[in-house]
């Protein structure tokens, strides 16, 4: 049985036209057992429970991926907005406290998982870019690219993307870069989520690691 943990990545319910374009069903439509653990919203702290509930329901043959730090991620936001006109060295130092945080989390989040689902085989992915090109919205992430800042917020990701490959290869996790294969806009419902060809891609990606 493959088990989604995580965030909207995985429940993207909300973001597509309809339940049948989730990224679980998805699976299930490709002939694979597949439980959804993961909600919208969720950050790094919010996964334990999540864990729990798959424990409760599941000892052991799962196939366990897990994708979450996006929303994280999305919390440093507005200090990263606030900082845009720095230099990129200035910026990583205004971010350092939340940096630290950030693979403090991941860090524990993986030891937890490790013990609970020891032998088990664990996948992690990797957080994706943001999609600057809905400009037809007028939204956050388009109008850091008009003022030509869409870089730095890519190089952020990067780092959080170093932290996660080297903390899942500490643990022996298999790493699915879900980040180097979403580069088309059709992949996202909006800047942020995946729409039903994201779907699609993530059930592949997945099913092609496991």
């Amino acid at each position: 049985m493959i088990a989604l943990l995580g965030d909207s990545v995985f429940d993207n319910e909300n973001y597509v036209k309809s339940k049948k374009e989730a990224v679980e069903i998805v699976i299930r439509k490709l002939g694979y057992e597949c439980n959804l653990y993961a909600v919208d919203g969720a950050i790094i702290s919010s996964v334990y429970s999540q864990i729990e509930k798959l424990k409760s329901e599941s000892e052991t043959n799962n196939k366990i991926v897990l994708s979450v730090g996006g929303n994280n991620a999305l919390s440093s936001l507005n200090l990263l907005y606030n900082n845009m006109h720095l230099p990129m060295n200035e910026i990583f130092s205004v971010l350092k406290e939340f940096l630290l945080e950030f693979e403090k989390e991941i860090q524990n989040l993986y030891s937890h998982l490790s013990k609970k689902f020891e032998g088990q085989p664990i996948f992690i992915t990797n957080i994706y870019y943001p999609c600057f090109e809905f400009k037809d919205r007028n939204l956050f992430f388009n109008s850091i690219k008009e003022g030509g800042h869409h870089l730095k917020i890519l190089k952020v990701v990067d780092v959080l993307n170093g932290i996660i490959k080297v903390r899942a290869e500490e643990f022996s996790f298999k790493l699915i870069d879900i980040n180097s294969a979403f580069n088309k806009k059709k992949y996202y419902a909006n800047e942020i989520e995946p729409s039903y060809q994201g779907s699609k891609l993530l059930a592949e990606l997945i099913i092609n690691e496991i």
